[in-house]
């Protein structure tokens, strides 16, 4: 019987020599460790994942932005971005507006609910970050960036150019 510890984290499988195999899998369980984390912090905001998304985007990136952006930025269909936003206009947490030269286009902007909620789960991101980088030497955290940026761009060419456009702020 496995323990609690050994089912989130599970080891490598048996046979598993350490070569691209186990570095495959130990960069998979990274992520996976990541993901759980960010989902952890969000379900403690007691918000659905996808509308803090949708926040942390006009956060970080632009306020008044097209649906069609952020929908491309956080990877969900345009259709579907539709239906969440209704429901985040709903819960005041957003607002749309005309876009100022095309009136058929709309424009998304934080309402108040929204902004508040957005700096409350930056600064809960960021607090678990910093503790987190404690761990590590200015001299290693640079040299992780350096690798992850360099290991993400190797990433994104590998899917294609062109096939998978990930991006900031457009």
């Amino acid at each position: 019987m496995k323990t609690a510890s050994q089912e989130r984290n599970p080891q490598p499988a048996a046979g598993d020599d350490g070569g691209l195999g186990g570095i495959h899998r130990e960069w998979s369980m990274i992520v996976h460790r990541w993901v759980r984390v960010i989902h952890a912090i969000f379900l403690r905001l007691k918000t659905p994942m996808t509308p803090i998304k949708v926040l942390l985007y006009l956060k970080l990136f632009q306020n008044d932005v097209e649906p069609s952006v952020i929908a491309d930025f956080i990877c969900v269909p345009r259709q579907t971005m539709t239906s969440i936003l209704d429901g985040m206009e709903k819960d005041g947490l957003i607002v749309r507006q005309e876009h100022p030269s095309d009136r058929r286009r709309k424009l998304v902007r934080f309402a108040r609910k929204g902004s508040a909620l957005a700096e409350r789960a930056l600064k809960e991101i960021r607090r678990h970050e910093a503790k987190a980088m404690e761990a590590l030497t200015p001299e290693e955290l640079a040299g992780m960036l350096a690798s992850m940026r360099k290991f993400s761009e190797a990433l994104e060419c590998s899917v294609s150019a062109g096939a998978v456009k990930v991006e900031g702020a457009r």
